[in-house]
């Protein structure tokens, strides 16, 4: 094989591979980390609403559904428009109560039937207040979205093109004929590759989408699981208690003092950053409420490192084991 054709070969597949690692950074530091964060949002809207619905007879209302989207995007840094709508929402939250067993079905009879009203509402909201130019804002919104993924395409084509000529360039060799053949060929065949990536992704983000919803909803239920558990051993608590800007899923009164009680519903191994973070949260609420023992409810403990197990103060449980573990704390 020409040494210069063997060069050329290379020098394509260079810039390709440029083309398509520098697409798939930039992706995942802008479009996919927003929707990554949309995602968070959405799953933790839902399953706030459905834990206060739950534990605390909730009816949702439209209104509510708004100002808690308008805080959703603020804390997670995505637009309001991104979330999904009060519709959505409360679809979604029907389902989860229709299809839950764990919720005693004389309270899900009458959850259903909020929910009922709250979508009646819900679609003569919409139906009276819809903007006439509210379809070509969400046009506009898709035009400027594809615009920005367009972008990125062509830019991140066009620098695995140049980074194809760049030993030319530092050789004086630009005008080579044979390597600017190989550079055109670099930028088109680095559209086609990172087209499929694109249409790849497009693909998989229904299921995704849908996966998070899930994943909200065995959240809920988990925690709903533990309240029955908590209900089941006779022990008054409060849900969702707040101290500034931490939160902590249960305050289980004892009769030696307030106990801490998070839940998490973590399935298969979990970021370190993400236990020591919680860890901390826990041992921060602990001090806050003088509490006397604090616990951290999870499905299983075999994926947990056994260090962050033994942490003074704040103990790892499963559900089958909280109520000896308060057993014990009260002792």
């Amino acid at each position: 094989m020409n040494p210069a054709s063997l060069e050329t070969y290379i020098q394509t597949a260079l810039g390709i591979a440029v083309s398509i690692v520098t697409f798939l950074i930039g992706y995942r530091q802008t479009i996919g980390a927003r929707k990554e964060r949309t995602r968070a949002a959405n799953a933790s809207l839902h399953r706030a609403i459905l834990r206060r619905m739950v534990l605390e007879d909730y009816c949702p209302t439209t209104a509510d559904l708004e100002r808690l989207a308008e805080g959703k995007a603020r804390e997670f840094q995505v637009r309001q428009s991104d979330l999904a709508s009060p519709s959505q929402v409360l679809n979604a939250l029907f389902t989860d109560v229709f299809d839950s067993d764990l919720i005693p079905p004389a309270q899900r009879v009458e959850l259903e039937g909020k929910l009922r009203d709250a979508l009646s509402k819900s679609a003569s909201r919409d139906a009276e207040l819809s903007p006439p130019g509210s379809g070509e804002e969400a046009t506009r919104e898709n035009m400027r979205s594809r615009a920005n993924l367009v972008s990125l395409t062509v830019a991140t084509a066009l620098l695995g093109t140049v980074a194809s000529l760049l030993p030319q360039i530092v050789q004086g060799r630009l005008l080579d004929l044979q390597f600017l053949a190989g550079a055109l060929g670099v930028f088109v065949v680095s559209l086609a590759a990172i087209s499929g990536i694109i249409t790849v992704r497009r693909n998989r983000e229904a299921p995704e989408e849908q996966s998070a919803v899930d994943g909200a909803s065995r959240m809920a239920e988990f925690e709903l699981r533990v309240a029955r558990e908590l209900d089941r051993i006779g022990l008054p608590y409060k849900a969702g208690v707040r101290a500034g800007v931490m939160e902590v899923d249960f305050i289980v009164e004892m009769s030696s003092g307030p106990v801490v009680v998070e839940v998490k519903g973590w399935r298969g191994p979990v970021p370190l950053t993400v236990i020591r973070r919680t860890i901390e949260m826990v041992g921060r609420m602990k001090q806050e409420f003088r509490s006397t023992d604090a616990f951290i409810v999870v499905p299983e403990t075999k994926h947990l490192p056994r260090a962050m197990l033994a942490t003074p103060g704040v103990h790892f449980v499963q559900l089958k084991e909280l109520a000896a573990a308060l057993k014990r704390s009260a002792a």
